[in-house]
């Protein structure tokens, strides 16, 4: 994210949106009652007229709701009108929308700012994960192709292993490179700084040593990290994430961490250890001092914000971390299922 001013005395803030991961950001950094400022068009219709044209107005919204896509890749900030300029473009009290998408720059007076908002900022603001990173998960009958986010990962392809001549090694060998080679293509097309290669099977060595022949620039050659999955698919790929290589290459990123957080809290769950869900029982474990931290989905953050608010507000006034995480990552799915709100207790 792109800082043109930051004003924490006064609350104002004008950014620019610079990845896919600054659009979350900013869907949990923007609430209800913001002035959310940019630039748009709108259509004008002059008095006795019926014509109409677009004019290029700044407009400052009363921010009521945030809508994010991130497979289109959009925030939609819906809310009031609440001033604008030139003012005789402007209707001052009338329903509108922003659509933000990378690239664009927009301003924000909050009303108040969480710790957690804070938090959110800052990362968003610090270096973010410039490198190109590509998860590969193979076996003899097909290949999942993603690339990594901060916060998530999105799928790129899925290439199938069309192999025949079942009976005939020189035709299945044929099919394999071809395999291999759709593979390939997909990668070197894509310009990537590191891929992260698994999958059960003895596939990934195939493919590791097809690679080396095909290729002698080792520079080339050490882009590819060759580790183990033991399934397939879009399971492998989450298995991938939460393998030791993934670390090893960009250090502990949000969408590792809601996935050790999310396993941690359902091994806890499953040996009767001191976890709790749902918002009516982690109140009352705040209520007899038992909250050790709190684990939050995007989704119940923005469904819920108002009711939350001051949950939030008194885990921040008793030190009590809580973490959001991604609901479009599988970690999110799990916590969205039990509820979208869930603690570890002390007791």
């Amino acid at each position: 994210m792109k800082v043109y001013k930051k004003n924490f005395k006064d609350l104002f803030f004008e950014l620019g949106i610079e990845n896919i991961d600054d659009l979350w950001a900013l869907s949990l950094f923007i609430s209800e009652g913001d002035k959310v400022g940019s630039r748009t068009t709108r259509r004008f219709r002059a008095q006795d007229s019926d014509d109409s044209e677009k004019k290029s107005v700044f407009i400052k919204l009363d921010a009521k709701n945030t809508k994010l896509d991130l497979n289109l890749q959009c925030l939609k900030v819906i809310g009031i009108i609440d001033s604008g300029s030139p003012p005789e473009y402007v209707v001052v009290g009338q329903h509108h929308s922003f659509d933000f998408h990378v690239g664009d720059r927009l301003s924000i007076n909050k009303q108040s700012l969480l710790a957690i908002q804070k938090k959110i900022l800052d990362k968003a603001l610090q270096e973010k994960l410039n490198a190109r990173i590509y998860l590969a998960v193979l076996d003899d009958d097909s290949c999942v192709i993603a690339t990594l986010n901060e916060t998530r990962y999105d799928v790129v392809v899925e290439i199938f292993f069309k192999g025949s001549g079942k009976r005939d090694p020189h035709a299945k060998e044929i099919s394999r490179q071809s395999y291999f080679d759709s593979i390939l293509k997909v990668l070197t097309n894509s310009d990537f700084d590191k891929c992260i290669v698994g999958g059960p099977g003895f596939e990934k060595e195939n493919l590791h040593k097809y690679i080396q022949t095909k290729f002698s620039d080792k520079k080339f050659l050490d882009r590819f990290i060759f580790t183990q999955a033991s399934s397939p698919g879009i399971s492998g790929i989450n298995e991938l994430i939460k393998g030791g290589q993934v670390k090893k290459v960009l250090g502990n990123i949000n969408v590792q961490k809601d996935s050790e957080l999310i396993d941690t809290f359902l091994l806890h769950l499953a040996k009767d250890k001191p976890v709790t869900y749902g918002l009516v029982q982690i109140k009352e474990a705040l209520d007899r001092n038992a909250l050790q931290s709190v684990l939050i989905s995007d989704k119940f953050f923005h469904e819920n914000f108002t009711e939350i608010k001051n949950l939030l507000l008194m885990l921040e006034d008793n030190k009590i971390e809580y973490h959001i995480v991604n609901s479009e990552t599988e970690s999110g799915r799990i916590l969205d299922n039990i509820s979208g709100i869930a603690a570890f207790l002390y007791y």
